[in-house]
């Protein structure tokens, strides 16, 4: 079993010195949206929000980042991919697939990652990335997803329910 922790904290809590250099993924909010984010999003944070992410939102830009290390490790490049993909598939599940995002994320690390273990976990913690950060909810337990292949089928659940 391969196992990615993903610890959500608000934009706003989190200081630019842990932000420098962290690789990760991350949910904006920005000022027209109410029940969807505006977008899922994985990689270099600060790069990202520096050079794609600067005209492509309304203000205020709020949201969520949850950091898996430094960018001089390359394993976490593939992790926030994975995630980034797990997000979004769990996002469309629920209804709440982000505004922005066009492509639905990278498989090629979840291709790699399930021909050595068969079973992908991601357990998030901290804020809910799929709630609004003005009404931010911290997750009580950790919720998870867990994307599993049987019988050559690929199988995805998680410890959320459709919104309406």
């Amino acid at each position: 079993m391969h196992i990615i922790n993903l610890k959500f904290t608000r934009f706003n809590k989190t200081p630019f010195s842990i932000l420098f250099r962290a690789i990760g993924v991350y949910v904006i909010w920005d000022g027209r949206q109410i029940i969807r984010p505006s977008y899922i999003g994985e990689g270099n944070i600060l790069e990202r929000f520096a050079t794609e992410h600067t005209k492509r939102f309304s203000r205020p830009i709020d949201g969520y980042v949850a950091i898996l290390g430094d960018i001089s490790n390359r394993s976490h490049k593939p992790n926030a991919r994975i995630s980034e993909r797990l997000l979004l598939e769990v996002a469309n599940l629920i209804d709440r697939y982000p505004t922005v995002n066009r492509a639905k994320g990278f498989l090629q690390p979840i291709r790699e990652v399930f021909e050595n273990h068969g079973v992908l976990k991601v357990n998030l913690s901290g804020f809910d990335p799929f709630l609004p950060p003005w009404s931010p909810t911290r997750l009580n337990s950790k919720k998870e997803i867990h994307l599993r292949k049987q019988d050559n089928q690929i199988f995805i659940t998680h410890s959320w329910r459709r919104r309406s």
